[in-house]
């Protein structure tokens, strides 16, 4: 740390000790971004994923594009079926694109301006003793009461249920 004695009546020290500093800054803002734009998350959205479903859920690949619209595209998405499943994959895509609302996202609707799936399997059944595949133990809606399925937007007048 320079004393500010040292400063004193050095403005042209000041000013290359505020442009090192300022230099700096600007260094680490950028070497921040960069790690954060190539940060693998697939395996911590799957541990989440799967830990929100209680069902394994698992991503060969994911991209997300940061900016006013949040884009995801991600191939071979798989979610395991119920143990008493006819087949392991109760979901099954090959590749999904999607653009998402971000400013929708901070009021809490999720809203997509655009979603592609490619060759998507989803099996539904259900078990002898009635039990169905598509209710996951641990969902969000059983942890949070009064959680709405739905936001209804301009876009998206449907009636939702609690």
């Amino acid at each position: 740390m320079v004393a500010e004695w040292a400063l004193a009546g050095r403005p042209r020290t000041r000013i290359i000790l505020l442009g090192s500093f300022g230099a700096a800054l600007l260094f680490g803002a950028g070497a921040l971004a960069l790690l954060w734009l190539t940060l693998d998350l697939r395996p911590l959205v799957e541990r989440t994923a799967s830990a929100s479903l209680d069902r394994r859920v698992t991503i060969g690949s994911l991209r997300i594009g940061w900016g006013t619209t949040l884009t995801v595209a991600l191939r071979d998405l798989r979610i395991a079926n119920a143990d008493w499943g006819s087949v392991p994959d109760m979901v099954r895509i090959s590749a999904l694109s999607a653009e998402i609302d971000v400013w929708a996202l901070f009021r809490g609707v999720l809203r997509f301006d655009k979603l592609d799936l490619e060759a998507p399997r989803v099996i539904l059944e259900r078990s002898g003793d009635g039990a169905v595949n598509w209710r996951f133990p641990h969902s969000v809606r059983e942890r949070r009461p009064g959680w709405r399925s739905c936001q209804p937007t301009a876009a998206n007048s449907r009636h939702c249920s609690t």
